[in-house]
């Protein structure tokens, strides 16, 4: 590798450098390495300096650019005014004019970028086609590949958010999560471009959606959401599809209390109601445990009718008498 200052117009000084070309004689490497000094200093016809470029057209039209080190054939190539960015790899930032304290690490990544600024990008093509947007975290090869002009998210994985044109505050974590993805302020938690993910969520309307078994305290989740240990609410909504007022209907067939009696002593439980053992193994629903009981209270107030209708009708009897 040999490397030489450049001097700009103003007097900042910059570093071009060149590799030298294999099994090549010295004369030859002194052509080339001197053609190479030749283009790379026309980077610095202005005033730009602090600047480190190495690669054929590397920051070839650098103006006012200060700070920047661009590593790779025509990386940062058309940069003119940004300052402090970092690209490598072959055409990494190529087409950046104005775009500042940028960082991408791969081949083409951050290849559209124009105007956009505080990026990062690792990959392969990682954020490629992004022109305008800022503040974006990509890593994963052709993480955020398609974004343009949304600022402001985080794609995590190979592919993660490939196709978000113009998205903004997006987190998707995971190898092609949220890949067809074209919303904003989206949460993506997913290993495949599943528009149905593990994890989804939107952070402007405070959403979270688990597409799947959550346990909590648990490994191994039978149900939508297990939880191993003491749950504390205000408030909890079971919806049901029926209500036992059908007890109070005419033609209900009400058990007698002496056929109730009979099952008690065979069974040790009311009709109708699981068994402790069923409890114990099975647990409980609370819609359905809540249906059967609100049964057996009205079933108990019809009873209570019924013997009150007979005391009333003793009393009559009795009074009927004296």
């Amino acid at each position: 590798m040999i490397s030489q200052k450049v001097n700009s117009i103003s007097g900042g000084q910059n570093s071009c450098a060149c590799k030298k070309p294999a099994n090549r004689s010295p004369l030859i490497v002194g052509a080339v390495c001197l053609s190479f000094f030749a283009f790379c200093g026309v980077a610095y016809a202005e005033s730009g300096s602090g600047n480190t470029f190495s690669g054929n057209g590397a920051g070839g039209k650098n103006t006012s650019g200060k700070a920047n080190t661009f590593l790779g054939s025509v990386s940062g190539s058309e940069n003119t005014t940004g300052y402090n960015n970092t690209f490598v790899g072959i055409q990494s930032g190529y087409k950046n004019v104005s775009g500042k304290q940028n960082t991408y690490v791969g081949s083409q990544s951050g290849d559209y970028n124009v105007s956009g600024s505080f990026n990062s990008g690792f990959g392969d093509l990682t954020g490629a086609m992004n022109t305008s947007g800022s503040l974006n975290a990509m890593f994963g090869q052709a993480a955020g590949l398609s974004n343009q002009s949304g600022s402001e998210n985080t794609f995590i994985g190979a592919q993660a958010g490939q196709k978000s044109l113009t998205g903004s505050g997006n987190v998707f974590l995971g190898r092609a999560a949220g890949y067809n993805e074209a919303g904003s302020n989206k949460l993506y938690i997913e290993n495949s471009s599943s528009k149905t993910p593990l994890i989804y969520g939107e952070f402007d309307k405070n959403i979270l959606t688990v597409n799947g078994r959550l346990g909590i305290g648990t490994t191994s989740p039978r149900s939508a959401l297990a939880v191993n240990g003491r749950i504390t609410a205000k408030s909890i909504e079971v919806t049901i599809a029926e209500w036992p007022d059908y007890v109070f209907d005419a033609d209900y067939p009400l058990m007698p209390l002496s056929k109730v009696e009979q099952h008690i002593k065979l069974q040790g439980y009311l009709p109708g109601v699981p068994s402790q053992k069923t409890v114990v193994t099975e647990g409980l629903d609370l819609g359905e445990m809540n249906v059967l009981l609100m049964e057996k209270i009205e079933e108990l107030t019809l009873h209570t009718i019924r013997q009150q209708k007979e005391i009333d009708a003793l009393r009559q009897t009795v009074l009927a008498r004296n």
